[in-house]
């Protein structure tokens, strides 16, 4: 029988975004699988909506929020204990998306450029700070297949075997990244037009692009695969 899962162990998993999946399964005495996907789903875009999230802000917050603006939401989202979207909301009633997202877009093409050329996530976090939920949402964006990465729906699993960010086919076609997410996830229906542009983009790609990386490649003997 599947245990619910409690506001205390979501507060639990806000709190410990550096520790390892196993060792939060273990204090939690649930799966890995089980661990993996609630802390997905918690630092997602959008993602769970604690109890708490109309708990009034605090002034120490703010100031916490004024001084990271370049931390990745998921992570600020943790140390804060509050919901990605609240820490999001917050931040554009603050004035301070509008003002750091350049530099924040900057950092984070920084981040996929180094990930796409080591292919590790335990190097990326130790180098930029990031933490590891962080680091996926940045590959999932950007078109970096790691070879840990195992995309379920085939439209995301073609993109980013090509190398393509998510940002640059939703703009290409016509619709918001968020669109193009519920797209690719097969949780939004879009017009058979969306869907033709969308395969014309691919297939422009296709014939004038290598694939960045391929998730069968082998690592060369006498050294160690990427994570």
């Amino acid at each position: 029988m599947t245990t619910r899962w409690s506001r205390e162990d979501d507060d639990y998993l806000r709190a410990h975004p550096e520790a390892s999946i196993m060792e939060l399964a273990r204090h939690l005495g649930r799966s890995y699988a089980a661990v993996r996907a609630r802390r997905i789903l918690i630092a997602a875009p959008g993602g769970l909506i604690g109890d708490d999230e109309r708990r009034p802000w605090t002034p120490e917050e703010d100031a916490f929020l004024a001084s990271h603006t370049l931390d990745p939401l998921a992570q600020t989202a943790a140390q804060l204990k509050r919901t990605y979207k609240d820490v999001r909301q917050r931040r554009r009633t603050l004035a301070l998306e509008t003002l750091e997202s350049p530099r924040r877009s900057e950092r984070r093409k920084e981040v996929a450029a180094y990930l796409r050329e080591t292919l590790s996530v335990s190097d990326t976090m130790r180098r930029f700070g990031y933490n590891r939920a962080s680091i996926h949402q940045i590959a999932d964006d950007f078109g970096v297949l790691l070879p840990s990465a195992r995309p379920s729906h085939p439209m995301r699993l073609r993109r980013m075997t090509l190398g393509i960010a998510k940002a640059d086919i939703a703009r290409a076609v016509g619709v918001t990244p968020e669109i193009y997410t519920d797209i690719e996830r097969e949780r939004l229906d879009p017009l058979q037009t969306v869907l033709d542009e969308i395969e014309r983009y691919f297939q422009e790609h296709e014939l004038t692009s290598e694939p960045r990386h391929s998730q069968s490649s082998a690592p060369a003997p006498g050294t160690t695969p990427p994570e």
